[in-house]
């Protein structure tokens, strides 16, 4: 538990100094008109960002590790698993919403020419017995 807060003093330190060092390159790059060094020190502080991110998560789940006494490893394959689960059941889930709705529409057809014959002549029924024509 302890190694986990030491770890993350020294993530927090690690950020802020290159954060400054690459403001300082920022504003000599600036100063200088060197171009190359105010680009490179706007990526250092992004690169300096992400850093910061995916060792604190790392710091983070490392702990956690700790505290449940196993190691990233087990954690990792147990997402794996889970996810594999998920993405099964949604897989499925789709060929089977898919494959009604194929089997639905392959069967109009079918349906369609049993009553087919007598669909046409609603129009002409209809037109015979127009009550509201003047």
């Amino acid at each position: 538990m302890f190694e986990g807060v030491f770890q993350q003093i020294a993530n927090i330190f690690k950020f802020v100094t290159d954060t400054i060092l690459n403001v300082l390159d920022i504003f000599i790059g600036i100063f200088t008109g060197d171009w190359d060094k105010v680009w490179n020190g706007i990526k250092g502080i992004f690169v300096a960002v992400w850093n910061f991110l995916k060792d604190t998560l790392k710091n983070y789940l490392n702990v956690l590790c700790n505290i449940f006494g196993t190691d990233l490893e087990t954690v990792k394959q147990f997402w794996i698993d889970v996810w594999n689960a998920i993405k099964t059941f949604f897989v499925n889930l789709w060929n089977n919403i898919t494959g009604f709705i194929s089997g639905v529409l392959n069967g109009i057809p079918a349906r369609q020419g049993r009553h087919y014959t007598g669909y046409v002549g609603i129009p002409e029924n209809l037109r015979s017995h127009d009550h509201y024509r003047a």
